[in-house]
Order: C-alpha cells, then structure tokens, then sequence
C-alpha cells in the first residue's frame, strides 16, 4: 500500500474475481477505499467481463424472429461441425462442483475435455483453440468456477461471440444481461438427463439450433465500459458522495436475505446434482 495519501484522491477497490477465489486481505481495509469497481451490480464502478449492446439502429424490436434472413447462413455453418459438446478447463477441483455436472452429463452425451483436466489439447494460442472448438462443436461449457451473486466471467461472453451455443452454470443473472434464446441455462432443467435430452433433441433438428442465434443480427458483444466509467466519474467527484467503506469485507463476501440474515453471497453447492434447481 501507498505509505502516504493525497487527500483529494480517491482509492477505488478493483477486484474481478469471486469473493471465493480472492485472498485480499479485506478486514485491513476497513475505513480505507471510497468506491468499489467489480463484476457486481452493486459496485460504485460497475465492471463486468463484458458487455451486450443493442445495435440496431432501426428500434423495430417487435419484429425480431428467432428466423431472420442470415438463417441460411448459420445451417451452412452448423452442418460444419461434427461433435456435440466441448469443456476447456485448468481448474479440476471448484467451489461450484461444476466437475461433478460434466461427470454427470457424460453419462447421457459425448462431451471432449480440453486442458489439464482432460484428454484434449487444443492447437497453439487461445483464439486459434476456440477457433477449432467453434467450427466442430455444437455445445460449449461456460461453468463457472464458483457460485457468487452476479458472477459471470469471460467464459460466457467469449463463446456467446461465436457461432456456437453456450451451456451456462453459475449464479449470475444471465437472463437480465444477454439477449432472449441467446443461451442455454442449466437452472432451467429439472434434472441432468432433461437437459442432456435437450442438447440431443437440438442436436437433431437444425432449425431449432440455430434459432438460438438469431440476435446476432442486431446485437454486440463489446468489452466493458468500466474504465471510462471511473474516469466520468474521477472527474464529477466534487459533485459525488465521498463516502468511506467502513467494512469491505462485509459488503464483498456477505449480504442480507429478506429477514435480514447475514449470509455469504456465494453458495457452496453439494454438487451431487439430483436436482439442477435447488442450488
């Protein structure tokens, strides 16, 4: 930490990881930042992974369907690809058990496991492996690592860019940030084999598969506005509130329920998975 401060400036607090896997030493910052910048709604700087932006000039919502004139285009594609479902990987043991789900799942579909925790090396550099992973795969496995409130990392939205379906776990609000029939959530299905049937049934009847790309004709996956944010900001701050947090440990790792409960915004799931809804 800085040995003196300016007292005009403003500490701000990033961090773009889960209150699971961030060792930041909180209760020593008690009294000490002004604003926090996270992934979290509720961040004086909101600072996702990324962003979805309408860009349809034309406003003319209503008549969007889910078969629009670059159909042809994404069946031509689909008819690439010769596999169902693909999981890249580093982290083999989670807070989230999303292991335990893919262990699960493999007892109804094929799913090929690339990295340290599985059989599959993808070629050399990042964009060229996703590359391979788009053009065979139907299905990819956007699970996060753990279960936090608003939680969603670069897993989502880097797939959600390509013409590949993402099959998403985590707790983030997934429905409020990404367009309609754009994704496939697992809290959706009642059980593991509902919704391997579902991958199966989509699998088998292209028209359906590829209705969920029909927003990519009017929106964008950008990176995240955040930076610009603070700079607004830094720059309104003598028109801004210059609080003080007085316990960040207590507003990044925990939250009220409606009894007002103190209670840890992450769920640590059993990871037993006989149901995909009680999590």
């Amino acid at each position: 930490m800085p040995e003196s401060r300016q007292e005009d400036q403003v500490w701000v607090y990033l961090n773009r990881e889960s209150p699971d896997n961030s060792n930041h030493d909180l209760p020593s910052y008690a009294n000490l930042f002004n604003w926090t910048m996270t992934y979290r709604t509720d961040s004086d700087v909101l600072h996702p992974y990324a962003v979805i932006v309408d860009e349809d000039t034309t406003q003319d919502r209503m008549g969007r369907r889910l078969i629009n004139p670059d159909y042809s285009n994404w069946i031509n594609l689909t008819r690439k690809k010769t596999k169902l479902a693909a999981w890249a990987v580093s982290n083999c043991n989670t807070d989230s058990k999303r292991e335990n789900l893919v262990e699960k799942l493999r007892q109804f579909v094929d799913i090929d496991v690339f990295g340290r925790c599985g059989n599959y090396t993808c070629p050399f550099g990042t964009d060229t492996c996703f590359n391979f992973i788009e053009e065979t795969y139907k299905f990819y496995f956007a699970f996060e690592n753990s279960l936090c409130d608003d939680y969603i990392t670069e897993k989502f939205f880097y797939m959600l860019n390509r013409t590949i379906i993402p099959v998403v776990f985590g707790a983030g609000d997934y429905a409020s940030i990404s367009p309609r029939h754009s994704h496939i959530d697992v809290r959706d299905f009642s059980s593991v084999r509902k919704l391997a049937e579902y991958l199966i049934y989509l699998d088998s009847n292209e028209e359906e598969y590829v209705k969920y790309f029909w927003w990519k004709k009017y929106y964008r996956v950008r990176q995240t506005d955040g930076w610009c944010k603070l700079c607004y900001k830094l720059k309104d701050k003598e028109k801004s509130v210059r609080q003080i947090i007085p316990d960040l440990e207590g507003w990044y790792r925990f939250k009220k329920d409606e009894q007002h409960t103190t209670i840890p915004r992450c769920v640590h799931y059993s990871g037993n998975f006989s149901t995909l809804q009680s999590f």
